[in-house]
């Protein structure tokens, strides 16, 4: 299995998208038309983009040779990609 390194730049670039995903998740949960099941599922969805966005930073703390602590490369997706199917 080929692993893809992604610079430190690159790491950092995804975290930032990790938390503007996070931040539209959480706007999206303060509307008044949901109900309170959903509110709680976006809630949660911003959670985990958040936790993402934290992976990522360490990832790039890692490439840059900031940190001895073990890969967190496992626990790392990519940002959803917004506007492309609209």
């Amino acid at each position: 299995m080929r692993i893809q390194r992604l610079s430190h730049a690159g790491c950092r670039a995804n975290a930032r998208d990790w938390t503007a995903e996070a931040e539209l998740l959480r706007d999206m949960a303060n509307a008044e038309a949901l109900s309170s099941h959903a509110k709680t599922q976006l809630i949660r969805q911003a959670e985990a983009a958040e936790r993402q966005s934290q992976a990522w930073l360490s990832a790039a703390r890692e490439e840059a040779g900031l940190t001895s602590s073990p890969s967190s490369r496992g626990k790392l997706s990519r940002p959803p990609r917004r506007g492309l199917a609209a």
